[in-house]
């Protein structure tokens, strides 16, 4: 008899970051995304999962999916800082997101570089902290970080616990 154990272990994700996106890195989905205050629709059906992470770059914000209401419709934790109107739908995956406990980014290519619209000044690196009421929990969510190396590039790391399944 075969007995599976599941077994975890930190996987480290490291890299340069040329573009403006978010760590961990989004991917693209299908067809455009729009708000209106909480409530989102997207133009193509079956998008997003609870726990998904909707990305707009041009506010340097995330919101989180936290109700699917139909294949194209549902309910953000809270709303943007001004309704999304029909942008390219790019989402942070549950599961890419899932796990990852600490975020470090560095202005360290020659400039200084933006993560979540404030400034990070060439030479220095950051790793936002774990919101207080999070503190002490392995499993602390970490929201995801939008980060413009478009101008002088980013270097980022961040861990990740994975269950390797065995």
């Amino acid at each position: 008899m075969t007995t599976k154990r599941n077994s975890k272990y930190f996987k480290t994700n490291l890299g340069v970051l040329s573009t403006k996106d978010t760590l961990p890195l989004s991917t693209a989905g299908t067809g455009t995304v729009s708000t209106s205050g909480n409530i989102y629709t997207t133009s193509a059906a079956d998008q997003l999962q609870t726990g998904d992470w909707i990305v707009d770059t041009a506010q340097d914000t995330c919101r989180m999916v936290v109700c699917i209401v139909s294949t194209t419709t549902g309910r953000l934790g809270e709303a943007f800082p001004s309704n999304v109107a029909a942008i390219a739908l790019q989402i942070v995956k549950e599961e890419d997101i899932e796990g990852v406990f600490s975020i470090n980014v560095a202005a360290d290519k020659g400039g200084d570089i933006e993560v979540n619209g404030v400034v990070v000044a060439d030479g220095t690196a950051i790793n936002p902290s774990i919101p207080e009421a999070a503190k002490g929990s392995m499993y602390a969510p970490i929201q995801p970080l939008v980060v413009d190396g478009s101008v002088n590039n980013a270097t980022y790391m961040y861990l990740s616990l994975v269950n390797s399944g065995v």
